[in-house]
């Protein structure tokens, strides 16, 4: 940690240009007044009281709850578009905004009269200004980096803010595909969706045949059974109370924030559709559009490979797959299904655990004289690449009713998913293979997908966090591994 800061403090940064503020960005949001929001939540009150419609469809009872939900939010927090700062800058003081205005001032005043005093003054007062900046912001994250020496994560938090290594910026304005350079808006976002769409699919293809069935490797769940419940007001009240205002709003324009605001008016209501959703086994279509937007990684900005796309889902969808995952969940744990290599996306488990595990496993077989081997596995887009038709066969297998195994069929199929870069937005795709990206319910579907990986190996052991895996064998002599085929 010392050497860290030494070698920071050893870096010439400009204090100046780092961390820029700069208004590129625009966000729709909703803003209430907090006078505002008892009369809010007293005439949602007032049209769910209405008569709804009778209709088994869950998509029918949705959308009319969509359309009045909407009515209402539109009427006491109407949508506004304004403009943010793509990084945020604490470091600016009451003394500095100060300096700015008069700086600003003496600006428009030169410039107005046309004087050369005036136009000195300026002069000073801008480089007076960047003093201070320059002065300020190095003595805030000289503070900072020393109030989180001893804590590592912290630490790498303002190291990324300070060289905006995790700017969110999508402003895509130029992509090369196949020697051709693409320059219109319309035309890059539709190549940035049909490549994320693709990806999976392709990879899926090349994927080599197996001499044995995927099921082969599963122990059927004989015992017990797992049936999808009828969720509960106080469940769902509970979840929707819980949450984060900040979460993006997606395709269906429901505001998380007006959804927490009112959470005790639409339980009921919301409670009604997702029960209707678990008897019927039909999962709305709503819940099923995803809006992504492409996030630089690294190396060149003109290659769709070198963005990842963030996925944002509705949130009302969340607040169901939420539901289903705690049930789900729960089953999974309390039979010891889920293999206990697995470590990812697990109560008291953590990468930690993980490497815990690995390690103590290596120096195991260290004192007793064995020589280690160890495989790294990097699997490629993993949870674009799942097959939906073998995983509603394992989760058979694992103990789901003909019931839930509908519902979950119909939670994988007909997805869509739409590219956004800026406001330009793409056509919709169909999703064809694949964990939903950004869901609740999808890293544990992906779980039981990859659950049996322990079960194909006859001379190594796994340890996996999610898709991230390694494989141990131990010998006393290298030779005497491979005097037999080894199958991983």
């Amino acid at each position: 940690m010392d050497q860290l800061k030494l070698y920071l403090y050893s870096q010439k940064y400009d204090i100046i240009t780092l961390n820029e503020t700069m208004l590129d960005n625009t966000v729709a949001d909703h803003e209430i007044d907090i006078n505002g929001k008892d009369a809010f939540c007293y005439d949602l009150h007032k049209i769910f009281q209405t008569q709804s419609s009778q209709s088994p469809d869950p998509n029918s009872l949705w959308q009319e709850w969509k359309t009045k939900f909407l009515l209402i939010s539109d009427m006491h927090a109407p949508q506004m578009t304004r403009k943010v700062r793509s990084e945020y800058a604490p470091w600016i003081t009451e003394n500095i905004k100060r300096h700015i205005y008069h700086r600003d001032f003496l600006k428009k005043k030169a410039v107005k009269t046309g004087s050369s005093n005036l136009h000195d003054a300026y002069k000073r007062a801008r480089n007076d200004l960047n003093r201070l900046i320059e002065k300020t912001k190095t003595e805030y994250f000289t503070s900072i980096i020393n109030n989180t020496a001893k804590n590592p994560k912290e630490m790498w938090k303002t190291i990324n803010k300070i060289t905006n290594k995790k700017s969110k910026t999508t402003n895509i304005t130029k992509i090369v595909v196949d020697d051709k350079v693409i320059e219109e808006p319309e035309v890059i976002v539709n190549t940035f969706n049909n490549f994320f769409n693709e990806i999976g699919t392709t990879l899926a293809q090349k994927l080599p045949e197996s001499t044995r069935t995927p099921e082969s490797y599963i122990k059927p769940e004989n015992d017990s059974t797992f049936e999808l419940q009828n969720v509960t007001e106080v469940e769902v009240f509970g979840i929707v109370s819980a949450l984060s205002s900040s979460k993006a709003t997606g395709y269906d324009r429901i505001s998380p924030k007006l959804l927490k605001d009112s959470a005790g008016v639409i339980t009921s209501s919301l409670n009604q559709i997702f029960n209707q959703s678990l008897l019927t086994g039909v999962f709305p279509d709503d819940f099923k559009v995803a809006i992504i937007s492409p996030i630089f990684k690294s190396e060149s900005k003109l290659e769709c490979n070198n963005y990842r796309p963030i996925s944002v889902l509705s949130v009302v969808a969340k607040v169901f797959e939420k539901l289903i995952s705690n049930q789900l969940s729960t089953f999974l744990e309390t039979r010891g299904i889920l293999t206990q290599q697995q470590a990812g996306f697990r109560k008291k488990n953590s990468t930690e655990t993980s490497l815990l595990n690995s390690t103590n496993k290596w120096f195991i077989n260290m004192d007793k004289g064995y020589l280690n081997g160890v495989i790294f596995l990097d699997l490629k887009k993993a949870f674009d690449c799942v097959n939906h038709d073998i995983l509603i066969r394992k989760l058979k297998l694992y103990g789901c009713s003909e019931n839930t195994l509908c519902w979950f069929k119909s939670y994988l199929t007909n997805r869509r998913q739409m590219c956004k870069i800026g406001r330009t937005i793409s056509q919709e795709r169909v999703i064809r293979c694949g964990v939903p990206q950004g869901s609740t319910l999808g890293p544990l579907l992906f779980l039981l997908y990859v659950n049996d990986l322990s079960s194909c190996l006859s001379h190594s052991i796994a340890s996996m966090f999610a898709d991230d895996t390694n494989l141990t064998t131990s010998a006393w002599e290298v030779h005497r591994r491979y005097t037999k085929p080894v199958k991983f």
